[in-house]
């Protein structure tokens, strides 16, 4: 068993660089009601800002437009984060009620220790965006849905 994965395998191309061959699967309980929440204000100050970031993230393909109707629909929300700077997050606590949960046993810190004995080369990353990198299969995206200045 390998700690982590082949870095040679990650193409960085016009795109932000995505985990190869790993799409998260979501598995939704059709019982719970799809939800629609309405648009949060945001502040004047920031519409700027946000919109700049959400068009970013589109161009990267971390995001990208609905097309035709959305079953589901979740607010923004911006979060300060340090001086001068805001951090977009989606409020996902209506559809979380629809997502079941796959129970997974993380390694503890001493299993990963263990693993790293005799080990002489190791890299920093970056994780401020680590979920972006992660894709969300097809199927599960509509699940997703978020509504910005500009619509769903």
């Amino acid at each position: 068993m390998k700690v982590g994965l082949d870095v040679n395998a990650i193409k960085i191309v016009n795109e932000f660089p995505k985990i190869p061959n790993i799409k998260v699967k979501l598995i939704i309980d059709k019982s719970v009601e799809p939800k629609q929440r309405t648009y949060n204000c945001i502040p004047v100050a920031q519409e700027k800002r946000v919109a700049e970031m959400i068009d970013k993230m589109e161009e990267e393909g971390i995001i990208e437009e609905v097309k035709g109707y959305a079953e589901w629909i979740s607010p923004l929300i911006v979060v300060p984060k340090g001086i001068n700077d805001i951090r977009v997050c989606v409020d996902m606590r209506a559809p979380n009620q629809a997502i079941k949960r796959v129970i997974l046993t993380l390694p503890t810190l001493e299993f990963i220790l263990v693993k790293l004995i005799g080990c002489k080369l190791f890299s920093k990353v970056d994780i401020r965006s680590a979920y972006h990198h992660v894709e969300l299969d097809e199927g599960s995206r509509y699940v997703t849905a978020f509504l910005t200045q500009k619509g769903v």
